[in-house]
């Protein structure tokens, strides 16, 4: 909700779809401290000991979790594509499809920035110390430098900079 209300994105639906998105897209991961990691090489990498079928579980939930969705109709379509393409990166290089920015969508493409901001937020050893947008966008450039991703950046950062509320509330 934080970049889209910075986007103009305020309306109920676009809130109801990132919302649901939000709160769904990890709903097959078989540990929930799988929900911690953005790549399939972070979680081999950690140190921890997850099994391989955890593991495997969590390079197709994203897929699985968009499958469970799709005879839904209360859920709108765009839930089932947001959770699809919630590991993608605008480089290409994420998961399952490996997609890069010309083909995530745009609710898509903000709610992978809104998650990847909050990875960088709890990936904060001190909590207290809440870390300006700048930081996120100096960690985060390289990986942002494309397409929607990129302009959705510069919107958001020129809003924060003319001092817009991201927190203020939406008409839900």
């Amino acid at each position: 909700m934080f970049f889209s209300n910075l986007l103009g994105w305020e309306s109920a639906l676009t809130c109801k779809k990132l919302c649901l998105a939000a709160i769904l897209h990890d709903l097959t991961l078989p540990n929930p401290s799988l929900a911690a990691f953005e790549s399939v090489e972070s979680v081999k990498n950690s140190g921890m000991l997850f099994s391989a079928e955890e593991v495997s579980a969590f390079s197709c939930h994203s897929t699985e979790a968009a499958k469970l969705l799709k005879d839904m109709i209360e859920i709108p379509a765009d839930v089932e594509q947001i959770i699809l393409e919630h590991h993608e990166r605008p480089d290409g290089k994420g998961f399952p499809l490996g997609e890069d920015y010309a083909k995530i969508s745009s609710l898509g493409a903000v709610f992978i920035l809104g998650e990847s901001y909050i990875n960088f937020l709890s990936s904060r050893k001190n909590l207290s110390d809440f870390p300006k947008f700048d930081e996120f966008l100096k960690d985060r450039a390289q990986l942002f430098q494309f397409g929607a991703f990129k302009k959705f950046l510069q919107i958001i950062k020129m809003k924060l900079n003319e001092g817009e509320d991201p927190f203020k509330l939406t008409s839900v």
